[in-house]
């Protein structure tokens, strides 16, 4: 009985740890994105201006992984650049004119934490009725992660985050891929 007894107590254990782990993995997957050079924390991004995000998009190392590798005969530029990439994080959210400031303070904030930690401001547009800023975080000649945040009043606030290497040129052309003129930001 006393075997029994241990062998109990040996798997409760095992399966304890065992559970642990798995619980703990998110977890620790999200500390080590946070330690990449090119993450952006953009705050609580569950809410702006009393509205839940409209479009919410977050795909992780496995997830890129699994989509450049189904991409890879198809699509080898498209698969070689998503290979590079750690994660892609999208928020969108349908904003009114009562949301407005709250999503300007926000990306305004945002904006002078980058600044302050040498991402590279690469597109500024600002206008009466649009803001766009696009930010570029290079480490060792190479771009290591990039922050996108648009505001159009009466229509959506966007912020996105792509972390891992990433080739301006490459991207250029997975874009003309898809139809999207990186050029035409306006």
């Amino acid at each position: 009985m006393k075997a029994n007894t241990k062998l109990t107590a040996t798997l409760t254990l095992v399966m304890t740890v065992l559970l642990c782990g798995i619980l703990a993995t998110p977890a620790l997957a999200d500390d080590r994105l946070k330690s990449q050079p090119g993450y952006v924390d953009f705050g609580d991004l569950t809410e702006l201006g009393g509205a839940e995000p409209s479009v919410e998009i977050s795909l992780g190392g496995a997830m890129l992984g699994f989509v450049s590798a189904a991409a890879r005969d198809a699509e080898p530029e498209l698969a070689d650049a998503l290979g590079k990439l750690r994660s892609i994080r999208i928020s969108v959210f349908e904003i009114g004119p009562e949301s407005m400031d709250e999503a300007r303070v926000r990306a305004d904030s945002v904006s002078r934490k980058l600044e302050a930690d040498d991402w590279e401001p690469a597109v500024v547009v600002r206008s009466a009725d649009t803001s766009v800023r696009m930010y570029m975080k290079t480490v060792g000649g190479k771009v290591a992660g990039m922050a996108v945040m648009m505001i159009e009043p009466g229509s959506d606030a966007v912020f996105m985050n792509i972390v891992g290497e990433i080739d301006p040129a490459q991207l250029g052309q997975v874009a003309s891929q898809f139809g999207v003129d990186i050029t035409d930001l306006n």
